[in-house]
């Protein structure tokens, strides 16, 4: 059963199974539909940026409500999307890392990055959504 689904522009998130529900938490105008983002405090409001490599938090899996408060996908799932580094080819079992776009990329750019899941299926000639096991 799909939880959640959303295609907005060309950016695409699925989730096929999921651990645990999304949160909401506000986020600023560049922050975008399948983004990698990190945690940002300011006095008692928590919100998100986006990621670099060493502190990613979670996944943008939905659009902003009225609040500007987004979905954010921050336990394990099994998802479809297509926001990630298309310079690079990916193959079942790559390992994936956060790039400092907030895109997947199968590049660890620096030595203390984080672990965020790998591929199950690759993108296809076909399908650009890239399955994945995000941890």
């Amino acid at each position: 059963m799909h939880d959640i689904v959303a295609n907005l522009g060309f950016k695409v998130v699925e989730i096929i199974e999921q651990l645990l529900g999304p949160i909401r938490l506000l986020a600023g105008l560049d922050i975008l539909l399948g983004d990698i983002i990190r945690l940002s405090y300011s006095g008692n409001e928590v919100s998100c940026k986006l990621s670099n490599s060493r502190n990613p938090f979670g996944m943008v899996v939905g659009p902003p409500d009225q609040w500007g408060r987004v979905l954010i996908l921050y336990s394990m799932a099994i998802m479809k999307t297509n926001n990630y580094d298309l310079a690079e080819k990916y193959e079942a079992g790559d390992l994936l890392y956060s790039n400092e776009f907030g895109k997947l990329t199968k590049k660890k750019s620096q030595d203390h990055s984080l672990l965020l899941g790998h591929v199950v299926s690759p993108p296809s000639e076909d399908n650009s959504s890239m399955e994945i096991n995000w941890i």
